[in-house]
């Protein structure tokens, strides 16, 4: 039984972290604690005696369970060499962790539909080991939806993320205020993220978190997430212009950011009225390195000109 890192989970959703799935005749069933709680739409897993008990009537219905964690991996080290492969018109769904995970350069995805993952559809590594990580990646034109926690994310300097659709990801409920959203990034520089929709998500829909560095969002649409539309925490320079940002909890946010250029973005129907917050916490990075070239987790020196509110 797959179990992703407490964390990461809303205690008021505990199952979220199995992340075993069961369809019937295409339609998911939810997982339950123990057998004595299944009923009609549910399911639960005794891993213990290697038995999978559902609510529902089988007979004559498509009976579809989760047995693999992850559907592909694109990974560099000394044994493997995947470096500027392209992956391009495919479908990845019913995984109970990742559909893919890359973690060599250059590599390019376009046109394929991540869906209905346990965790995440599509998982960018950065450098660890032997692992050369996933820098300077193009994902064009792809469907991120239905995830568990998140379309995509991960760590990966000079990403192209344009053109895709992300959309109705966090269906199993994780933590908004922690790692669910439609696309989320970590310790990332000289990322472009354009032109992309997203929406629906049951979370934030863009996220740009610790340390990230040199970040342009540009002319996408973020409209009907039940988080922020766009948000940068603990950044340093970044460009957010020409986008879209309507209908979610608040529009853009800029949490311990410094050096923020908002600007000809257009923000309507937020709730709570909070189309543009800028937030300054006590959290203060301790990294020297990164203080060296500004990252210093003080929201600071931004300008937010020239928006439309409504």
């Amino acid at each position: 039984m797959p179990v992703v890192n407490e964390i990461y989970a809303d205690p008021k959703r505990p199952m979220a972290r199995y992340t075993d799935m069961v369809y019937m005749n295409g339609v998911s069933l939810k997982q339950v604690a123990n057998k004595a709680s299944v009923e009609p739409g549910t399911f639960y897993v005794d891993k213990a005696n290697n038995k999978l008990y559902i609510g529902n009537n089988p007979a004559g219905k498509m009976v579809e369970a989760t047995a693999l964690k992850q559907g592909f991996a694109l990974w560099q080290n000394q044994y493997s060499k995947p470096a500027g492969t392209t992956i391009r018109g495919l479908g990845f769904a019913h995984y109970s962790d990742r559909a893919l995970q890359v973690g060599a350069p250059n590599i390019t995805l376009e046109n394929n539909t991540f869906s209905w993952n346990g965790f995440t559809g599509v998982h960018l590594a950065g450098s660890t080991g032997s692992n050369v990580g996933s820098n300077n990646a193009v994902v064009r034109g792809n469907t991120f939806s239905y995830n568990g926690c998140l379309g995509l994310g991960g760590h990966a300097d000079g990403l192209l993320l344009e053109n895709n659709t992300i959309s109705w990801n966090n269906v199993e409920h994780f933590r908004k205020t922690w790692n669910a959203a439609g696309a989320k990034f970590i310790r990332t520089n000289e990322v472009v993220v354009r032109n992309n929709i997203v929406e629906n998500n049951f979370a934030t829909g863009i996220w740009f978190d610790i340390s990230s560095l040199n970040t342009r969002i540009t002319n996408n649409i973020s409209r009907n997430n039940e988080g922020i539309g766009i948000q940068l925490e603990l950044a340093h320079k970044a460009t957010v212009a020409g986008n879209v940002v309507h209908n979610n909890s608040a529009g853009i946010m800029l949490a311990d950011t410094s050096g923020a250029y908002v600007y000809n973005n257009r923000l309507i129907n937020n709730r709570h009225n909070e189309q543009i917050i800028l937030k300054d916490s006590p959290r203060l990075n301790k990294n020297r390195a990164e203080i060296a070239l500004g990252i210093t987790w003080i929201t600071r020196n931004n300008v937010v000109t020239n928006n439309h509110l409504n």
